[in-house]
């Protein structure tokens, strides 16, 4: 049985190790109202894959107890975005929708991918964030990265993505500095965790197994 449970400590250790790597391709987000002196019942979630090459993030976010605001003063969502640290007033790193009070492009997104998959609660929405996403010139020195309203390049907050530093949030009529909000963190491959609870299953399963015999 010792001898079991070495091995499946080592095993588990090298999962481990694996998760780590992979840690930094996925991302979630729970999104609420925790942080925040109002109380809202809306919430959502996120998930994000970061692509090999890191050059495109991929994502989707559902949002519960929330409509779009009809004409961007009724109430409803009038924004979403992703936000950079600090976090209360971080700025925009990627405007994923903006309500168009020109009426004139409803998928109104700075996401050349962005599509919603529901516009109606729950709201739901996908979209991919990459270099040719940016408002900006890829001059750096330019206003525009001075700029809290702007979308930034991806490549220029990797590392603030892998160190948890990005947060989305959720813009309404009732609260337009964000109803809710959420830190986006990286997490597991799916498949390393199922990959590590078969791993612990079949450790219990040989140890009552040598008990027995």
């Amino acid at each position: 049985m010792k001898t079991a449970l070495i091995s499946t400590l080592t095993l588990i250790a090298t999962l481990g190790m694996a998760s780590s790597a992979q840690a930094a391709k996925f991302f979630t987000a729970d999104i609420n109202s925790d942080i925040f002196d109002h109380d809202s019942d809306a919430t959502g979630f996120a998930t994000f894959e970061l692509s090999e090459d890191q050059s495109s993030l991929e994502y989707k976010m559902t949002f519960n107890g929330l409509e779009l605001s009809e004409n961007g003063t009724d109430p409803g969502i009038i924004r979403i975005h992703v936000h950079g640290r600090p976090e209360i007033s971080g700025f925009h790193v990627l405007n994923n929708w903006d309500w168009d009070y020109s009426g004139s492009n409803p998928n109104n997104s700075d996401d050349s991918e962005f599509m919603f998959l529901s516009d109606t609660d729950p709201i739901s929405i996908m979209g991919t964030w990459d270099d040719s996403d940016t408002t900006c010139p890829m001059d750096l020195s330019d206003p525009c990265y001075e700029d809290p309203a702007t979308t930034k390049p991806l490549s220029l907050y990797i590392e603030d993505l892998l160190a948890g530093e990005l947060y989305v949030n959720i813009h309404t009529t009732t609260v337009p500095s964000g109803e809710i909000r959420g830190s986006i963190t990286s997490t597991p491959e799916p498949g390393t965790i199922l990959g590590l609870v078969s791993v612990l299953g079949l450790a219990g399963f040989n140890a009552r197994k040598k008990k027995h015999s």
